[in-house]
């Protein structure tokens, strides 16, 4: 899968910044000439600016990161920099969509970012998208995703989505008439299944993912002070389907996108 950790500056690094600025500063104090003292007085101007911004408004109020995975494409993507709120969740639970930032469940994977699809006491479960084939005088035949690649010849990374009325396979449009001789079935009858994503037994419409489900999973309840997190990227993403709910207490903040 990949490591989705979300990088961002370590404290030692910042106080590296401080104290070098410090130094700076005192090998600088009772020189005279105004070229020194301006880099006296900017010195202890950014040493005041660090200390305000990385020892009280990054670990309380606002941190930028940077995403460095690919689950939660297509909305965000690999190297793109997100404004994370720390103080939003002081006054009110998480909801359902918003995008939050935490700290792993899995030892050395650091700051993660997903979506939240079910709060306490929802029940979640995954059931994989499929075409149904029939030919005269066979069985019918269910080919999923795996397979559906391996007859098209597709990459891992080229978008494969089912709808009810086509399969869009990397932009492009494929109706049930039109797939039929793409997977050597000219003639055959062809139903087309989406995966679902069920919460509480209900089908969720997710305009954010550019793929239906591929692998089952659940179902799942949600335990009191946990959420059931998910990347975007559904078919990339190592998520609460493989390590289980998040525990709330582990949530750094907000991603304001």
């Amino acid at each position: 899968m990949g490591n989705e950790t979300i990088a961002s500056l370590s404290l030692p690094t910042i106080l590296g910044i401080i104290v070098a600025l410090a130094t700076v500063r005192l090998g600088l104090r009772g020189k005279r000439a105004l070229f020194f003292r301006l880099l006296t007085e900017l010195s202890a101007v950014g040493m005041k600016v660090i200390a305000l911004i990385f020892l009280l408004v990054r670990p309380f109020v606002v941190q930028t990161y940077a995403v460095s995975s690919r689950s939660m494409e297509p909305g965000l993507l690999r190297g793109e920099t997100i404004v994370v709120s720390k103080w939003v969740y002081r006054s009110r639970p998480p909801a359902y969509g918003e995008l939050v930032v935490f700290q792993s469940p899995e030892a050395g994977k650091g700051e993660t970012i997903k979506r939240v699809i079910g709060l306490p006491g929802d029940t979640l479960e995954g059931t994989p998208g499929a075409v149904l084939l029939q030919t005269r005088g066979n069985k019918p035949q269910r080919l999923d995703h795996a397979a559906l690649r391996m007859r098209l010849k597709l990459s891992d990374d080229a978008v494969l989505a089912l709808t009810p009325e086509a399969l869009w396979c990397d932009g492009k449009r494929l109706t049930p008439e039109a797939l039929a001789p793409l997977i050597g079935k000219p003639g055959a009858f062809i139903v087309l299944e989406p995966g679902q994503l069920l919460r509480n037994g209900q089908p969720l419409t997710e305009a954010y993912v550019a793929e239906d489900i591929a692998a089952p999973f659940g179902p799942v309840t949600v335990p009191t002070g946990h959420l059931f997190v998910l990347g975007d990227n559904r078919n990339r993403s190592h998520d609460a389907r493989f390590w289980g709910p998040l525990p709330q207490s582990r949530l750094i903040g907000r991603a304001e996108c």
